[in-house]
């Protein structure tokens, strides 16, 4: 078994339909189209929003004095770091809701 198939199977248990779906194949890609346009689009706004932050938070916070330079460096990692744990969160309120809404509609 793959380490992605033992961490998903470790994470959540599977359902009567996913378990009676065929196996797919080893020429199907891992990564979908969906998936790349996904990363690719967060990955540009958390650079973008990293970069903003990086270059001009000096002049959108009015930072002065000695320790600008490590406020403004703190700023910008716990903005990384926040932007990580929503978008972890996110992901599991959207899997909350899907599986409600699988439960809803089961009956």
């Amino acid at each position: 078994m793959n380490i992605s198939g033992a961490i998903a199977l470790a994470t959540k248990p599977p359902h009567e339909g996913l378990m009676s779906r065929p196996p797919v194949g080893t020429e199907v890609r891992l990564i979908s189209k969906t998936m790349w346009r996904n990363i690719i689009g967060q990955s540009i706004f958390q650079l973008a929003l990293l970069l903003v932050f990086d270059f001009t938070a000096n002049q959108i916070l009015r930072l002065e004095g000695s320790d600008t330079t490590i406020a403004l460096n703190t700023f910008v990692f716990n903005i990384f770091v926040f932007r990580q744990a929503l978008t972890v969160s996110f992901i599991a309120v959207y899997d909350a809701f899907a599986d409600a809404f699988l439960l809803w509609n089961s009956f």
